[in-house]
């Protein structure tokens, strides 16, 4: 979350209450007294400030950016414009000293009296002031504070606001969904390849990613026979057997009742409970453990929160015909069931693997270091998709997010040399990862082990929905050492300072980049508070459509991609 300023000890109330700011001749006064930790509830108040200054800070932020337009201007309209733009910052703080008045004490008032302010750059820094100490900082250079802003604004209110949800658009309506070993997928790829070339990026290429396994959906059907007739909602799971079964059906809950219900020559239908996504998902692949106990056929309840009638794809493996049925399905069964009705089914499973597998291809494109062009820090999100809906959430949202993090890193360093990268900074549609990641195994195949003459010094994915962030479980689930990990906290300081709740929490699993985080590389992959649940309502369905995410989605992924990439890329050490 953002930083707390609770100023302890008088010496330090001295220095803040007396902080006297001059801006272009007009005085502004900032006088900062926090309460002191002798009452009990200093620790929920300090709470309620903390969610008053994130408030504040937005507030500020965006009036900032409307100040943008003035810079086009000179002497007199110039002055005029910044004129308008001051009074609506007074506008919006005097709507906000309501709720200050709600949170704050007498003698506790924090928001700032702007009585004139003509300068954006000076209004930047009296919100730096106020949300970002230079205390906090230990091992990130406190310069990085105003560039991060600089872009984060570019991001959210400037040219690129909005630009990243049409680019996804584009993508997923022009192409549809990308599945590994269709022309959709290898059609994108190109497409794309041209667009990033276009824009101006270096090192333009994609690279082979051979023995991908090449799934074709059939015309698959799931029958209930008994009670009564109705045809179920299904996809086939993928990489499992296709055939034409029928028989009696027992529905299981736990992978615990095949010890004590007789499955043999029978159809499972499994109904679990949702247990989040990575605990869940195991039941996806329940085939196996069916097959083992003898049953000829298996449903799976798909793996999703929610539903509105809609089976969920993804991969599986197993030797019997195995299908996802819908939440709604799968618990009308569980209810026939426990009311002793007999349950017959009848699988005809047509979609299959094909034999030979297919070759498809990565995406990769730089912004070449200046200084240290060997050490590389990568972006990533995946290509591919499964055959169901657009793959909007599931993951060309990420491709968006991670293209516009460097498109607006290039472009503000074609104008200030500050953003010019010191490293390397590579962006990576990987391909197959719907197949178990296989565009990013192939790449660390060939590139993991410094067969380039490369350092990878930092490697990040975003794979759970490009949301924006609203709340503290919004994270980057982040695997490094403690050292890594505290510079990723002041990093992610820098963030909230300016509105955006994000916290670091550590995370074994990073996805396409996981064998890079396994050799040691410092690794994080972006998870927004949507990603836990709402994500999953559509991912791998035919739900999963561009309408799902906002503009402003994108804009705040990209803008979280771009300072890691920015602060990363240009820190004078960083611990690898």
């Amino acid at each position: 979350m953002g930083t707390s300023l609770i100023v302890t000890g008088e010496e330090e109330k001295s220095k803040m209450s007396k902080l006297l700011l001059i801006l272009l001749g007009s005085s502004i006064f900032v006088v900062l007294v926090m309460p002191t930790n002798e009452q009990k509830d200093a620790q929920k108040k300090a709470s309620d400030q903390e969610k008053f200054r994130m408030k504040f800070a937005q507030t500020m932020m965006g009036s900032v950016a409307e100040s943008e337009a003035c810079d086009k201007l000179e002497g007199d309209a110039k002055k005029a414009c910044l004129v308008k733009i001051i009074d609506k910052v007074k506008e919006k703080m005097g709507k906000l000293r309501a709720e200050e008045e709600r949170v704050m004490d007498d003698g506790e008032k924090i928001l700032p009296h702007l009585d004139g302010v003509l300068d954006k750059m000076r209004l930047e820094s009296v919100l730096l002031s106020i949300f970002f100490p230079l205390s906090t900082l230990a091992y990130v250079d406190p310069a990085f504070r105003g560039s991060s802003y600089t872009l984060i604004s570019y991001l959210l209110h400037g040219r690129m606001k909005g630009e990243a949800k049409s680019w996804m658009e584009e993508i997923v309506d022009d192409f549809g969904p990308r599945m590994a070993g269709t022309m959709a997928l290898e059609n994108t790829i190109d497409a794309i390849a041209q667009k990033l070339r276009i824009e101006g990026f270096q090192n333009v290429h994609t690279e082979p990613v051979p023995g991908i396994p090449h799934f074709v959906r059939g015309e698959d059907r799931v029958t209930l026979l008994e009670p009564r007739r109705l045809d179920l909602n299904i996809l086939a799971i993928p990489g499992c057997q296709p055939g034409h079964v029928r028989g009696q059906a027992v529905v299981l809950e736990s992978f615990d009742d095949f010890r004590k219900v007789n499955v043999q020559g029978k159809i499972v239908v499994m109904v679990h409970k949702w247990m989040g996504y990575s605990w869940t998902v195991q039941n996806r692949q329940g085939g196996v453990e069916a097959a083992r106990w003898g049953a000829i056929g298996y449903l799976a309840k798909s793996i999703t929160p929610e539903s509105m009638g809609s089976p969920h794809t993804g991969w599986g493996k197993s030797g019997i015909p195995s299908a996802s049925i819908t939440l709604e399905d799968a618990e009308m069964l569980k209810r026939l069931s426990k009311r002793g009705k007999r349950i017959e089914i009848e699988m005809n499973i047509r979609s299959r693997v094909m034999p030979d597998p297919v070759i498809s291809r990565n995406t990769i494109f730089d912004i070449k270091g200046s200084h240290h062009p060997n050490e590389v820090i990568i972006l990533s999100a995946h290509l591919d998709s499964w055959d169901v809906g657009q793959g909007a959430l599931d993951d060309a949202a990420g491709c968006s997010a991670v293209f516009h993090a460097m498109k607006a890193i290039k472009q503000l360093a074609e104008r200030q040399p500050r953003f010019q990268p010191k490293r390397t900074i590579r962006g990576i549609f990987w391909t197959a990862e719907e197949q178990g990641f296989y565009g990013g195994r192939q790449y660390y195949a060939d590139h993991g082990n410094g067969q380039h003459g490369e350092k990878f010094v930092f490697v990040s994915e975003s794979d759970n929905g490009a949301f924006k962030p609203t709340n503290s479980t919004a994270n980057l689930a982040f695997k490094g050492t403690r050292e890594q990990m505290d510079i990723m906290n002041e990093i992610v300081t820098i963030i909230n300072s300016y509105g955006i709740p994000l916290k670091v929490i550590h995370s074994n699993g990073q996805g396409d980049v996981q064998q890079f985080a396994d050799d040691g590389v410092p690794s994080t992959m972006y998870i927004s508070d949507k990603g836990w649940e709402f994500y999953f309502n559509f991912h791998h369905s035919a739900g999963d459509y561009a309408d799902k995410l906002s503009a402003e989605d994108l804009d705040y992924t990209a803008a979280i991609f771009a300072v890691l990439a920015h602060v990363i890329g240009n820190m004078r050490e960083w611990v690898r």
